[in-house]
């Protein structure tokens, strides 16, 4: 494990395994016709939806945001994006590919791949998950924070294999999942923000980031309902034995006396998201010294669902608020637990507020022993950005002294939080084990740096040596050819990433979902999309140097790439080098790498995506 982990780190820092396979670019045509556009069209998790429009955006084309309710917003294209070889990138006014064109429908990680195992010419948009862009009745791409389950493979083998040909499914970009907090928890009798008193605030990138501290221990009973108001012992000890309360806008006595609710917010939709976030806290929420005595730990499984009793008595059920969410009773999505962590409360909007469906109970605080507390259980929100419009939502709640409080808190992709372009939401650092510590270094922040730390740290891809050469005989994570071992490697055998030992605590991956067999100008799109992600295409269609714009890391937001900024890492040099050699290249000679049905292979006689 020794010698794994050193070559590992030594090929990641010094990218030599992946330079020799950087190509030159050339000018591709646009994609076919698909639907009647010349664009890619994509769906899937919403934890990364900003930062990947943004490169969509930069390699070419100009396309909103498509969320799943049926409306567009704008994503801000960066403007001075740093060359390797000198100089700014400025995706406003440049392109790296000017025929590339590729639109996105934040989804959820859940529906996006059904939408990628639907046969074609059905449109896989329906009931209260709408289309902004039109009719689709095929899609390219899918991105899903989760792995692909055996049921949507063979779903993929009866659709679509028959077209598209073997299924494409591989880890592309490194995820951190932050536990995300608005800064003001309150609003005083004079109107006032009181926000929390963070003794060691810290940055990422040189931009404030928040810093409340959070062990191990202390995360858990927090998200499995059992703290529930900010004033705790347990987050003051944390956080150097100073109270959270803001000293000039708030008192000692009003904050020991009633403190801040702690408000759960969560997914209503299948999130991958939610599988991240309950695989770490089924892992480090059981083990030995973590949850007090008599406490359960509500998480005993990862799942795009949140822990819910179905078929019990009064819990509640959200189909009228989302037609394909897991917290149903007639659901058959998996859940992270039988024990209901859900409340009956969901966000609707930041016009209407919240809203609630029968049964369950209430997400509204209540006042135990003079303390405004949480309900201990998650209302919940459809996507990221219905997480991140919840928690920023006003304080809402009227406590007994006549302050206003909030003190929402919820999980989230990293690109959801500062330094993140717009991001109003501050990130807690997390201390992957129990007990507080003195040293704030302990606590984690969820930056790209550390969370490609986590992940280069703790697995190998399948087939793959050490040194990260092929190696046909290693199939102790799983066969290349197989879907589910690029993911399920991650975590299989002697890999911590679940709770790692290094990096960020809740760090995962999000997956690219894709086809061998593609129409011959989207084989052409797909692969120069893939190529700048994993660094085998670092030249634009001129044939100048672009390296760098993606992923060079920084002091500074100024020289920092497109991902960085945005708190999602790149692959590490092993993983980037194997994706490369298995769906590029084929240098493996496996016969995985996409192609155009034109190219033949395992694509003759198909149509394509």
């Amino acid at each position: 494990m020794t010698r794994f982990k050193t070559a590992l780190f030594l090929a990641t820092a010094s990218g030599a395994l992946i330079a020799s396979a950087a190509q030159a670019q050339t000018n591709i045509a646009a994609p076919a016709s698909n639907d009647g556009e010349a664009v890619l069209h994509g769906a899937g998790a919403t934890s990364i939806q900003n930062v990947l429009v943004q490169e969509l955006n930069c390699i070419g084309g100009n396309n909103p945001l498509g969320l799943i309710a049926g409306t567009t917003t704008v994503i801000a294209e960066p403007t001075n994006l740093p060359i390797t070889s000198g100089g700014t990138f400025n995706c406003s006014t440049q392109q790296l590919e000017p025929n590339f064109s590729a639109k996105y429908v934040a989804s959820g990680s859940g529906f996006g791949k059904t939408a990628w195992s639907t046969a074609s010419g059905s449109n896989p948009f329906t009931g209260t998950n709408v289309n902004p862009f039109g009719t689709w009745t095929s899609i390219q791409y899918a991105f899903s924070d989760s792995n692909v389950s055996s049921t949507e493979l063979t779903n993929y083998t009866n659709n679509v294999s028959g077209t598209a040909g073997p299924a494409v499914f591989f880890p592309m970009y490194v995820l951190p999942v932050a536990v995300a907090y608005n800064p003001t928890y309150g609003t005083n009798t004079s109107n006032a923000a009181m926000n929390f008193n963070v003794v060691s605030p810290k940055t990422i990138l040189g931009v404030a980031a928040g810093g409340l501290q959070l062990n191990a221990s202390t995360y858990c009973k927090i998200f499995n309902g059992y703290i529930t108001n900010w004033n705790d012992a347990e987050i003051t000890a944390d956080n150097g034995g100073t109270p959270l309360f803001d000293t000039t806008n708030d008192t000692s006595a009003r904050w020991t006396s009633e403190g801040a609710p702690i408000r759960l917010v969560g997914r209503v939709d299948r999130s991958g998201t939610t599988d991240l976030f309950s695989r770490h806290l089924a892992t480090i929420c059981s083990r030995s010294g973590v949850l007090a005595s008599g406490q359960t730990n509500k998480f005993t499984q990862n799942a795009e669902t949140l822990p819910y009793s179905r078929g019990v008595a009064g819990t509640p059920d959200f189909t009228s608020v989302r037609s394909d969410t897991g917290l149903s009773a007639s659901s058959s999505a998996t859940t992270a637990g039988t024990i209901n962590s859900v409340s009956n409360t969901y966000f609707i909007s930041t016009a209407s507020g919240f809203g609630s469906v029968a049964g369950g109970t209430s997400a509204t605080p209540v006042v135990v022993g003079g303390k405004v507390n949480g309900s201990g259980l998650f209302l919940v929100a459809n996507g990221s950005g219905g997480v991140t419009n919840a928690i920023n939502y006003a304080p809402d709640y009227v406590a007994p002294s006549g302050v206003k409080l909030n003190g929402k808190i919820g999980y989230i992709g990293s690109d959801f939080v500062a330094p993140a372009p717009n991001a109003t939401l501050f990130s807690a650092a997390l201390k992957g084990s129990a007990g507080a510590s003195a040293n704030a270094a302990d606590y984690k922040m969820p930056s790209a740096t550390e969370g490609t730390t986590a992940v280069a740290n703790s697995a190998l891809p399948p087939q793959t040596n050490a040194f990260g050469s092929y190696s046909a005989s290693d199939t102790s994570r799983g066969l290349r050819n197989n879907p589910q071992a690029w993911t399920s490697a991650l975590y299989a055998g002697t890999s911590t990433l679940a709770a790692p030992a290094t990096g960020y605590p809740i760090t995962g991956t999000t997956q690219f979902a894709g086809y061998s067999c593609y129409k011959a100008g989207n084989a052409d799109a797909i692969r120069n999309f893939i190529g700048w992600t994993v660094l085998t295409i670092t030249t634009d269609s001129t044939g100048t140097s672009r390296a760098g714009i993606l992923n060079t890391n920084g002091a500074t937001t100024a020289a920092s790439g497109l991902l960085a900024r945005s708190n999602i890492g790149v692959m590490p040099t092993i993983w980037r080098n194997a994706i490369n050699q298995s769906f590029l290249s084929g240098s493996d000679g496996l016969g995985l790498q996409i192609r155009s049905v034109a190219a033949g292979g395992v694509c003759s006689g198909l149509t394509g995506r």
